[in-house]
């Protein structure tokens, strides 16, 4: 007495070992299976170029709270962004000096030209007021 039936299809592939499907062993809330974006910067900005060049980059993205993390405590209670945002609209080429004034003061300068052919200088005067945003904070901007 026969108590299996002859197999008369072809063998079945089998799986290649690489392939692994990894299924979670509890309920996983979908906000908590992806990336949050809400925090700060996972570096910090140890030179004041870098500082600047981070603040002109929120500015032409348009992120004013992000903008606002790399001025002075003194310099964002009075600052009017949009201002700002529009003298720095207008002058796309920049080229970065630093100069070293203070341990705790530092000056980047930067240069562009007008539209008239004529070289600008603008210091951006930096002060050390390290947090999660970097060590160098904007204190003020002056055109000469």
């Amino acid at each position: 007495m026969k108590l299996f039936l002859p197999w008369e299809g072809s063998e079945m592939e089998k799986p290649n070992k690489d392939r692994k499907v990894f299924l979670p062993k509890r309920r996983v809330p979908l906000e908590d299976s992806c990336f949050k974006t809400i925090g700060g910067p996972f570096f910090s900005l140890p030179n004041p170029s870098g500082t600047v060049r981070s603040f002109l980059n929120a500015l032409e993205k348009d992120h004013q709270d992000e903008a606002m993390g790399y001025l002075s405590t003194s310099a964002a209670t009075m600052v009017d962004f949009e201002g700002i945002k529009n003298f720095f609209g207008e002058r796309k080429l920049l080229r970065f000096f630093s100069d070293d004034i203070f341990n705790e003061i530092r000056t980047v300068a930067l240069t562009c030209k007008n539209d008239e052919g004529n070289t600008e200088v603008i210091f951006v005067q930096m002060v050390a007021e390290p947090n999660r945003f970097g060590k160098w904070k904007i204190n003020y901007i002056e055109k000469e």
